[in-house]
């Protein structure tokens, strides 16, 4: 039985957050995708909170890189980077 904050669970999630970003950015520098089209301010909102999921499970797990965070965010609070299409 897995229970909402079991490792299990929790590095379950941080994979699929880890996997998203990685996807969301890739196209970086031409923009941030939401999905398969240019992310939306509201959509880049979205990636914040997800930013903030990521950061505290990976402060549970003991996988904290101080220096990755920051840049996200700052990516995400760029709004050069979306390109709703």
């Amino acid at each position: 039985m897995l229970f909402p904050n079991s490792p299990e669970l929790l590095e379950y999630r941080y994979q699929l957050l880890q996997n998203y970003f990685a996807f969301a950015f890739h196209e970086i520098p031409s923009g941030i995708l939401h999905g398969m089209n240019g992310a939306t301010v509201d959509e880049a909102r979205e990636g914040l909170r997800a930013l903030e999921e990521y950061t505290g499970i990976s402060k549970q797990l003991g996988y904290l890189n101080e220096n990755i965070i920051p840049s996200v965010d700052q990516l995400l609070k760029n709004e050069r980077f979306f390109h709703p299409i």
